[in-house]
């Protein structure tokens, strides 16, 4: 429900605020379910974080920011899932390695975006250049 408020609608000034008010309401929520005591509350928080994290970062226009915040998501999300043994909560282990692993594939890519793109006969010339 905080998360909805992100979605849909026009300006980003808007979105910003909704987003303010979800993550204060989330980090509160992490403060009171900690991870130890209450594991899948305190996951489903984070997670929570994350998605408001990545619905916010879509709409910003900055790329450097959107780095930032695709970095900020994997800081929140790693330690809990290098937290967690794998016997007790091999599920919701997996379940954060894959949200983490698709954050980091987002970073690759958009990084993989901005390279220059050759044709093969630009990228024979460079390499016949570099080999001389």
């Amino acid at each position: 429900e905080l998360v909805e408020g992100l979605r849909g609608g026009s300006g980003y000034a808007r979105h910003r605020r909704a987003f303010r008010a979800a993550l204060g309401s989330l980090r509160q929520s992490a403060r009171h379910y900690v991870l130890d005591g209450h594991v899948t509350r305190h996951v489903e928080g984070a997670r929570l974080e994350s998605a408001a994290w990545k619905l916010i970062g879509s709409q910003d226009p900055d790329y450097a920011r959107r780095q930032a915040i695709r970095k900020r998501r994997v800081d929140r999300l790693d330690p809990i899932r290098a937290t967690m043994t794998a016997e007790s909560y091999r599920d919701l282990r997996a379940t954060v390695g894959f949200e983490v692993a698709q954050v980091l594939s987002a970073i690759l890519e958009a990084k993989a975006g901005r390279l220059p793109k050759y044709s093969g006969a630009e990228r024979d010339a460079k390499n016949a250049v570099c080999e001389a």
